[in-house]
């Protein structure tokens, strides 16, 4: 997403002592009834001071309270209008910062309303003006917003923005705009042409803009000049003109002594040298990008950087295995020899293979595509098995599509689809694939969705929560882009509900982890264990203390309940998902209740067991009933040992539920005390 930039300054931190000026205007604000005007005039500078911070909460809290006293209070219709004009402004800047662009839209437009009513002619010059830009800016960032997820509506806000800045383009002479606004104009005119995909225009723009800056000297705005050129060039894949003004951009930060702007620069750099496979120089830039996070104390940054590193020195081993490989290569064509001709093709094959699978990790899509076409005409001379099949079609498809080539990509998608039999894991994988190719190809709706609606049939078959969310969510994503809303509202508030089903699965689950621990890998309930046939709960502390209880008793409790250990399974071990039928699918949605719109927590996640899982216990049973029909074998002092080990078990996961349930109300506590303070 291209970063746009409003009137203001970006980041500027006031000299004033911001606590003691907030608590004295705070004091007047609430100690003042009488007065509306002065009143107004503090909450102005309030907000005023948050503004320097950008502060969106406290600016949309106290221009909410200066709107209502500008309509309710008992001011001049001329002192009231400005403060509300004013309160509409912040606000709306307030929802650009959090991103709410429907809210920022309709604060903007209220704000035009004011146009023509001020008794000053330029307050009125100033409404207009401000009102078009930031309407133009936030169509602009809900256009970029909607773009990352293949919303087609975006267009619609880019065209809008288009306009609107094209009106105070022709402005610039008989209006006599300042240079600033000017300027600012020019570089969100170009952002516009670039996304609607008229380069030589975006490019004259810019270009335009950054020439108004060098004449001011504004180093902000030059920065940001030579940072939205660099996007455009890294668009249209021009990486070495794209490197270019990165770097210039970097040069103008450091010589500011703007460190954050050097930090953000230095980071963009090494993401577009690792785009470019100048890895050594990524990783120098990286460094360098790693020790100004350690300058600012910044440890989300310094963990990116890390994480970074660890990318290049992979793709930097990646890319010496290529050459190795390579040069392996070239021997085994080289050899002449008709007795190794069979065994030398095999040995190329191999090595083929693994050169495509290095390049399609360092992003060679290009590059692997040759040597993909190539295993695809060796394997036509050669024996090779329906796995490698396989796996040769679908590097033909994900290379394809990494260079671009959706149209081509699509018939290998398809290809390897019909190969691939049965609702599993791999051919979701595929249909993913599929469904992003048609949706680069502008492929109908319905074409789209099919994939998805396959993939989520095989979540629901597997018991596959992850699977069920996925697909919903990109099914509400498509529908959106489409701008069929109901349907994006149904399938977004599904994967809401499965959502909040896998956070609860994640926890569960887990705890059935830690206590199957011991298990030596059986899959059993959570009051289960197994120790020679019989379950920890078949005997009470009494019949374990005193060592009673005959095997054909044994048997009988066996039997009984593990029929009713059937019944306990997930959906009684049937295929068909639970978790359709606590949807409810047929009810309506407007009924329900309101959706959860907070962000997801990412949680470690152990997945239900799918339908070949549950087939795998099946031998286990029969072990069981061996193990058990034996134990009459057994002498009385393996039975002493058997039932020590019964009450060691059941001993040892008592003590793992005290120790849980002491954990649960230790963070209970913790959580009222914090609501508490």
């Amino acid at each position: 997403m291209t970063t746009t930039y409003s009137l203001g300054v970006d980041r500027h931190i006031s000299q004033v002592h911001f606590p003691t000026q907030i608590r004295a205007l705070l004091r007047r604000i609430e100690h003042n009834n009488s007065d509306v005007v002065e009143k107004a005039r503090d909450l102005t500078q309030l907000i005023a001071l948050f503004e320097e911070v950008q502060d969106a909460q406290k600016i949309r809290l106290y221009s909410g309270q200066l709107l209502n006293l500008a309509k309710k209070g008992k001011m001049k219709p001329g002192v009231g209008r400005s403060f509300a004009a004013g309160a509409l402004l912040s606000h709306g800047r307030a929802c650009l910062i959090v991103q709410d662009y429907d809210a920022a839209i309709d604060s903007f437009q209220q704000y035009a309303l004011y146009g023509g009513k001020m008794s000053n002619p330029m307050d009125n010059r100033d409404i207009f003006f401000n009102s078009l830009f930031n309407l133009g800016l936030a169509s602009l960032q809900r256009g970029e917003s909607k773009q990352e997820v293949g919303d087609k509506s975006c267009t619609a806000d880019f065209e809008d923005a288009h306009v609107k800045f094209l009106q105070l383009h022709s402005c610039f002479d008989k209006e006599k705009l300042t240079p600033e606004m000017r300027c600012d104009v020019l570089m969100n005119l170009g952002i516009v042409f670039g996304h609607q995909g008229n380069p030589q225009k975006a490019l004259t723009c810019l270009e335009k803009s950054l020439k108004m800056a060098h004449e001011r000297k504004d180093t902000d705005t030059i920065s940001r000049a030579y940072f939205n050129l660099a996007a455009l060039f890294k668009r249209v894949n021009n990486f070495d003109k794209a490197l270019e003004y990165i770097k210039k951009e970097l040069l103008i930060h450091k010589n500011s002594n703007n460190v954050e702007g050097c930090l953000e620069t230095q980071y963009e750099i090494a993401l577009l040298q690792q785009q470019m496979h100048k890895y050594q120089e990524a990783i120098v830039s990286t460094q360098t990008y790693i020790q100004l996070a350690k300058k600012l104390s910044d440890n989300n940054a310094g963990d990116k950087g890390l994480d970074l590193m660890r990318e290049l020195e992979e793709s930097v081993s990646n890319q010496k295995r290529i050459q190795v490989l390579s040069e392996k290569l070239v021997q085994l064509r080289s050899r002449k020899h008709s007795a190794a001709a069979g065994g030398g093709k095999r040995e190329e094959f191999r090595v083929l293979m693994e050169i495509a699978g290095l390049k399609m990790s360092l992003h060679m899509f290009t590059d692997a595509l040759k040597d993909f076409q190539t295993l695809n005409l060796i394997i036509q001379a050669l024996p090779v098995s329906s796995q490698e099949k396989d796996a040769i079609t679908k590097g033909l498809g994900d290379a394809y599509a990494g260079a671009g080539q959706f149209e081509d990509a699509v018939p290998q998608f398809r290809a390897l689809l019909n190969r691939l039999t049965g609702l599993t894991k791999t051919r979701a994988e595929v249909l993913w694939k599929l469904a992003d190719c048609l949706g680069h190809l502008e492929g109908t709706c319905e074409q789209i969705a099919a994939p998805l609606i396959e993939c989520e049939r095989i979540g629901v078959h597997l018991q596959d929560l992850q699977i069920q969310w996925e697909a919903q969510n990109r099914l509400s994503v498509l529908y959106n882009r489409f701008q069929y809303y109901e349907k994006a509202k149904r399938a977004e508030f599904i994967a809401d509900q499965l959502d909040k089903r896998i956070d609860a699965e994640g926890i569960s689950r887990e705890k059935d982890y830690e206590e199957e621990e011991d298990n030596d890998g059986d899959n059993q309930d959570e009051d289960e264990d197994v120790v020679g046939g019989i379950t920890g709960d078949a005997c009470d502390d009494e019949d374990i203390i005193s060592g009673s209880g005959s095997d054909a008793e044994e048997s009988r409790w066996i039997k009984k309940h593990g029929k009713e250990k059937t019944r306990r399974e997930v959906n009684g071990g049937r295929r068909t998902s639970a978790v359709v039928k606590k949807l409810d699918l047929k009810d309506d949605i407007e009924s329900s209740q309101e959706i959860n719109k907070k962000p997801r927590v990412k949680r470690r996640i152990i997945p239900l067991q799918s339908s070949s899982s549950w087939s795998q216990h099946a031998p286990a049973k029969q072990t069981k009933k061996t193990i058990m029909s034996s134990s009459s074998d057994v002498e009385d002092g393996g039975e002493r040992v058997r039932l020590t080990c019964l009450k060691k078990r059941k001993s040892e996961r008592v003590l793992r539920k005290m120790v849980l349930w002491v954990l649960a109300q230790t963070k209970l506590h913790m959580s009222k005390m914090v609501q508490s303070l």
